[in-house]
């Protein structure tokens, strides 16, 4: 799971208020499965090396707060108390929680491979995804 998944089941419980983990200012990219299952087909493809090391990811990255509203946004709820728990150190969500993640994908960009949908995009399609499968 992660953080849309928790979104989506907290806001199913509760419509009027979110409680986000951390200060919200958590950014992180998101890759769409599409677009790493692309990514992974490039790397196979014409591969001669036993063992190399690629990133995948994304070339942006979204913080936590805008994803909390795109989730709102998705389920059509638009008067939710986004409500942060500060979280710890430095406004983590969690012991062990990356503040910020942006992987370096640039090596994968020379093999010409790029993903195709941005990190907001790719959480929109999830959360619509999950609207379809658990709310109808």
């Amino acid at each position: 799971h992660g953080v849309i998944w928790d979104f989506f089941r907290k806001l199913q419980k509760d419509t009027k208020k979110l409680i986000v983990l951390g200060d919200g200012t958590q950014i992180k990219s998101y890759l769409f499965v599409n677009d790493c299952v692309e990514g992974f087909f490039k790397v196979f493809s014409g591969q001669s090396k036993k063992v190399e090391i690629f990133n995948l990811g994304n070339n942006d990255k979204v913080d936590v707060l805008t994803i909390a509203r795109m989730v709102c946004d998705c389920m059509g709820l638009d008067k939710v108390n986004l409500v942060t728990s500060s979280g710890v150190d430095g406004g983590r969500g969690w012991m062990g929680d990356v503040k910020k993640m942006h992987l370096d994908i640039s090596k994968m960009q020379k093999k010409g491979w790029t993903p195709k949908i941005s990190s907001l995009e790719a959480v929109k399609l999830v959360t619509n995804e999950l609207i379809n499968r658990f709310m109808k």
